[in-house]
């Protein structure tokens, strides 16, 4: 009898060496506090979610929140555990549902825990349900636009940019992320096309509820604004990670910048000096050229200025004109006419200042730009002769002289040659004398005198 009971025993523990062993799955649950609750349009309503660790081992949970399709205007997000959760322990994280300005009237928000241990996964799931209240809270969803610095510029003519300071702020309650984009306008309040290029640094920003952050806006392109206009900017904020449903008026914002690019009035002559020879007395135009280097027409008149403005005689354009309009990429072409006197030394050269004024109604503006009119004065020759006293009575037979006084009127050194013809009786005789010798008898030149400017030589008649 002992024998079968040894066997029987030994049958038993054979058996029970081959069953596979079964370990237990992971086991987590969820509960959520409250189950339900109202929030109004605009806030967020927030549960605690206990994650249980029901099993043996230590579990690692990943948790995720869905929605049902009722549930337009509402967002859910829900927190993670952090590290192991041992056997018999739990962990509390939040659960948020973002109610938008527009939601539906309720959602049901489930969240659903996947677990894993050393023995295999398990899973667990709580929903919650949000309702829609009656009144409002703040934007769940914000941003706004903003700069210190004045919306409306002028550029100065030199710069090669400008820029603005623009503020974003997240005015909406979690954090977010906003797409900055810049355009023109051009529309019937004032804004004239313009081509400049735009560009904004950066163009995403990542804020936390109630942060900000400043960016820049910059414009260039200013080598082609050979135009007077105003150029408007519209600067667009978009926060990209805004949950279905959310209200468009809060979650993008605009900002609408100006720059007058004003009138330039400007000219250059196409020659810093124009030179002309000119004879005393003697009418000589000089022409000038000039170019619009502004950015508007404007209308101009020609004014000179020197010390011998005195000889301009006549200020005309191809209308006959002093004044006229420099019209934009334009070219104005008028004459100077000079006339010099003789009151300065041949070959000599004097300046005159040609001058390019603004021609504001009536009167002469702010002179914009300038040129020289150089002239070579050429030689004026002229004289004079004049008996010196009185001319004494000559008795037959004997010789007297009178004296002759000649003065070169020129504005150079001349030669001069005094001719005479006498209508003398026979036994008369006439002749030049320089003081020394007999220099022309009746008939004939006295050559080659040379008198300075301004000088005087006696000669004696005979």
């Amino acid at each position: 009898m002992p024998s079968r009971r040894c066997a029987l025993i030994l049958v038993t523990l054979i058996f029970l060496s081959v069953i596979p062993t079964v370990y237990a799955a992971a086991e987590v649950s969820l509960n959520a506090m409250p189950m339900a609750q109202e929030a109004d349009p605009g806030t967020t309503a927030e549960y605690t979610i206990s994650v249980n660790n029901d099993g043996d081992d230590d579990i690692t949970v990943t948790l995720t929140a869905t929605q049902g399709p009722e549930c337009t205007g509402y967002q859910s997000t829900v927190e993670q555990p952090a590290g192991a959760i041992s056997s018999g322990d739990s962990v509390d994280v939040t659960l948020y549902v973002n109610v938008s300005a527009q939601p539906s009237e309720s959602c049901d928000t489930t969240v659903q825990a996947a677990a894993q241990s050393i023995t295999g996964p398990g899973n667990g799931e709580v929903t919650v349900t949000t309702t829609a209240g009656e009144g409002s809270g703040g934007s769940t969803w914000g941003v706004e636009l903003s700069t210190q610095h004045p919306k409306e510029k002028t550029w100065n003519g030199n710069d090669e940019e400008m820029t603005w300071p623009v503020v974003v702020k997240n005015t909406g309650q979690f954090n977010e992320t906003i797409d900055l984009s810049t355009d023109k306008r051009n529309d019937d309040f004032g804004c004239d096309d313009a081509e400049f290029n735009l560009d904004i640094d950066p163009n995403q920003v990542q804020l936390d509820s109630g942060d900000e952050e400043t960016v820049t806006f910059t414009v260039t392109g200013f080598d082609d604004a050979n135009e007077a206009l105003t150029a408007c900017f519209l600067i667009d904020a978009v926060v990209t990670n805004a949950g279905p449903g959310s209200d468009e008026e809060n979650t993008t914002d605009e900002l609408e910048l100006e720059l007058e690019i004003p009138e330039i009035k400007d000219c250059s002559f196409t020659s810093t000096s124009v030179n002309v020879g000119a004879d005393p007395f003697t009418a000589t135009n000089a022409r000038f050229s000039v170019i619009n280097e502004g950015n508007t027409d404007f209308p101009i008149i020609i004014t000179t200025a020197g010390s011998k403005n005195s000889w301009v005689k006549d200020i005309t354009d191809q209308d006959g004109n002093e004044h006229g309009d420099l019209e934009l990429d334009g070219t104005y072409v008028f004459d100077v006419v000079v006339e010099p006197d003789n009151t300065v030394s041949a070959g000599t050269t004097h300046s005159i200042t040609v001058r390019v004024n603004e021609k504001t109604g009536g009167s002469t503006g702010g002179v914009i730009c300038s040129s020289t009119l150089d002239i070579t004065v050429g030689m004026y020759r002229d004289g004079s002769i004049e008996f010196v006293g009185n001319v004494p009575e000559i008795e037959p037979g004997s010789t007297g002289s009178a004296q002759i006084s000649i003065t070169n009127l020129g504005n150079g050194p001349g030669s001069f040659s005094i001719f005479f013809v006498a209508d003398e009786p026979v036994g008369w005789s006439s002749s030049f004398y320089d003081g020394e010798n007999e220099v022309a008898n009746n008939g004939q030149n006295f050559n080659n005198i040379q008198i300075e400017k301004g000088e005087s030589t006696t000669v004696f008649l005979n």
